[in-house]
């Protein structure tokens, strides 16, 4: 199978359309045709079938550029994506990216006081007081109950809202004696190894 064929199809399109506005859909179809031809085109690991998604294609001949937007950090909880910028010279049969950007795919969710709930956590705690978003064990340590007090939003969000609020907390506690081991449980060794000297 020749790519020449898929090349001139491509470029009878564009030469068409020259002084009109181009339809993206088109464009990324014939683009597709021809894309393993082209020098560079696996950057970012870029393949012919997402080219369905091409934004703004411009022609000046005998570059094709267009934008395209890549969604690899939406898979991990991101509320952006990247637009990368891709320029195409149809007679060198090269392709490379010429410009790169982030899109904001929907609001952010606001900044949370993770300050502020760590005291009131430590307030809890250190005093000895009932609170719904702290289970006490057996041995006295507590557990938060992590998911009420931070509960799931987008996974990167989350996540470092919570390591967040963790750091805040131990940051307090320590002058206390409370260590955090393992994740979102505080103990108090000292005082542990006190009651046994006791008994």
């Amino acid at each position: 199978m020749a790519y020449g064929q898929e090349f001139k199809r491509l470029g009878a399109y564009l030469d068409e359309q020259i002084g009109a506005s181009l339809d993206a859909r088109r464009v990324g179809d014939l683009l597709a045709g021809c894309w393993d031809a082209l020098s560079g085109g696996t950057d970012t690991n870029m393949h012919a079938e997402k080219l369905w998604r091409i934004e703004q294609p411009l022609w000046n001949p005998p570059t094709l550029e267009f934008s395209i937007e890549r969604h690899g950090q939406t898979v991990n909880g991101s509320s952006r994506a990247t637009v990368y910028r891709w320029s195409i010279d149809l007679e060198k049969g090269t392709a490379r990216i010429i410009d790169e950007k982030r899109r904001q795919l929907y609001p952010m969710d606001k900044r949370l006081d993770v300050k502020a709930i760590a005291e009131s956590l430590a307030d809890a705690i250190i005093g000895d007081k009932e609170d719904a978003r702290i289970v006490v064990n057996n041995d006295g340590s507590v557990r938060l109950k992590i998911g009420e007090i931070i509960p799931e939003t987008n996974q990167q969000t989350t996540s470092a809202r919570r390591t967040r609020l963790r750091n805040q907390l131990s940051k307090i506690l320590a002058p206390h004696g409370w260590k955090e081991l393992p994740a979102n449980v505080y103990h108090q060794p000292d005082a542990a190894a006190d009651d046994g000297r006791t008994k």
